[in-house]
């Protein structure tokens, strides 16, 4: 097993997932080699690189939690647009809720200011267009969870993801994002920071999965761009995973699963 450790890093990972100390979780095949595998630059090109934790007791827990279905009332009570409805849009106000049907946006998602909790429960929200899917501003602080059993839609785990052929990032952090659970899929950018772009802020990962997401114009060998097809952490980013799995996402010049900016 190789660790890593340049000077500037900017990624944390809990070291309390090592089989050895949790005999009851076992990893995946790929985990015993970059489960502590650390440094600014973590993948390759080809994507094969996957990081898995695994923890302990599960990070997802929201029992305690006491969500409102989003549903078309709620969103009549906030928008005179009568074109806007439970399936095109997500909550204005902080709070917290869950999905009972897919949502597909015409426009990024900006969380709202505050603490938002956010239960999938199974669906997708896809978006429509070539614009990130989800925008956490510096005020704002979202918690995604996920509990595919539970869904409308049967038992396949809730997602967060770009429609064939449209272009943006799955999540861009300036605030607060947990990932405690669903996936975060099939977001493919020109640039930099497919699934998840930390611009600022954190984003801390305790379950759930970043996949087959992709950072760079692969068709243009003209064009130095893609770093980060998994996650991109900026200079004045934190990104913490106590959990789940980057897997299978490709990056043209840096960081298939992981790229780290050093600090300022």
């Amino acid at each position: 097993m190789k660790t890593k450790i340049k000077k500037f890093l900017s990624i944390t990972m809990a070291l309390t997932m090592l089989s050895g100390l949790f005999p009851g979780n076992a990893m995946n095949a790929n985990a015993a080699e970059s489960t502590v595998t650390f440094g600014q630059d973590i993948g390759n090109q080809s994507g094969t690189m996957t990081l898995t934790l695994v923890t302990s007791a599960p990070h997802s827990d929201h029992d305690n939690i006491s969500f409102t279905s989003w549903d078309y009332d709620e969103v009549k009570k906030r928008f005179e647009d009568t074109e806007k409805n439970e399936f095109n849009c997500l909550p204005q106000t902080a709070g917290n809720y869950k999905l009972e049907r897919d949502v597909v946006l015409s426009e990024t998602w900006v969380v709202p200011d505050g603490v938002t909790n956010l239960c999938l429960c199974g669906s997708y929200i896809t978006a429509d267009g070539d614009f990130v899917t989800i925008e956490v501003g510096k005020n704002a602080v979202l918690n995604i969870f996920d509990d595919p059993l539970g869904s409308y839609s049967g038992a396949h785990r809730g997602m967060i993801r770009h429609a064939d052929g449209k272009y943006g990032s799955g999540v861009r952090v300036q605030g607060s994002f947990t990932l405690n659970g669903g996936c975060i899929t099939g977001n493919p950018v020109i640039a930099d920071g497919a699934g998840v772009y930390i611009d600022a802020g954190t984003f801390t990962m305790n379950g759930g999965e970043i996949s087959e997401n992709a950072a760079g114009d692969f068709s243009r060998n003209d064009v130095d761009n893609g770093k980060g097809g998994g996650v991109y952490v900026g200079a004045d980013a934190t990104f913490t995973m106590n959990g789940g799995s980057i897997k299978e996402n490709m990056a043209k010049i840096e960081g298939s699963a992981v790229r780290s900016e050093e600090r300022r």
